[in-house]
């Protein structure tokens, strides 16, 4: 009977692979998901540079007595590799993405605006706040193809609550002073993801311009307007290299 015994074992010890492989054991792990290719990047990338001598650049000095200092603008902040910061890009012809409007603040701190310039969406409300010891007004234009459209002209007292206006209209907006002469920045309202401002480097990656021609528009306030033609590919970004210097009327 021994042997009879040995050969039963023997013979269930044999069955044990067969039973894992039934499901007697853990499923084998499931493969790993393939992951989609990425999306081929659109849009522009953008870099300007400030052509010329940074010293000859018409950049008002005015010395007020609110001022400890002589007041510079701070309109051409070049980097540098001569990047040109603030530059206001924009592509008018492009979709954009929708966007909710967010309340933005234009200050007035020494003597000068900040920022010098950015970009909105429509019906944008915009704080206007003074940190200054003085009077300050914040004149708002509308650019045109001639001479400024007069918008809106707020007054904000030292220790004031801050004023607010909304910008409903897409445009190029200037803000001035009427205390300051060399006081300015400039807002730019547009659909979201259509336009941009240049970082202290001179760059700006505009990502939501589908593929086609596009008329870019470049403006800065030393230099005026340059609209470039530019073709964004199906597979890749643009790329737009440029450089702006100032304009003779503005010396």
């Amino acid at each position: 009977m021994q042997p009879v015994t040995i050969l039963r074992l023997c013979t269930f010890a044999g069955l044990l692979p067969l039973l894992a492989a039934c499901g007697g054991s853990e499923p084998p792990p499931a493969p790993a998901p393939v992951e989609a290719p990425p999306a081929p990047a659109r849009g522009i990338s953008v870099k300007v540079q400030w052509a010329g001598d940074v010293e000859d650049a018409p950049v008002a000095v005015e010395r007020v007595a609110e001022c400890v200092t002589p007041a510079p603008s701070g309109r051409l902040v070049v980097g540098a590799d001569r990047g040109l910061a603030n530059v206001l890009v924009s592509v008018p012809d492009a979709a954009g993405v929708p966007g909710v409007p967010e309340e933005v603040s234009l200050t007035a701190a020494g003597c000068r605006f900040a920022p010098v310039a950015r970009v909105v969406p429509p019906a944008t409300p915009v704080r206007f706040v003074n940190e200054d010891s003085a009077l300050h007004t914040f004149h708002i234009w509308r650019a045109g193809d001639g001479d400024d459209v007069h918008v809106q002209n707020v007054a904000v007292p030292p220790g004031a609550s801050p004023a607010r206006w909304v910008l409903d209209d897409p445009g190029r907006y200037r803000v001035t002073s009427d205390r300051h002469a060399h006081m300015e920045a400039w807002i730019l309202v547009a659909p979201a993801g259509t336009a941009g401002v240049t970082d202290g480097d001179g760059r700006l990656e505009l990502g939501d311009v589908a593929p086609g021609e596009h008329a870019v528009e470049l403006f800065h306030s030393a230099a005026g307007t340059r609209t470039q033609t530019v073709t964004v590919p199906a597979d890749g970004p643009a790329a737009l290299h440029t450089e702006l210097r100032a304009q003779p009327s503005a010396e």
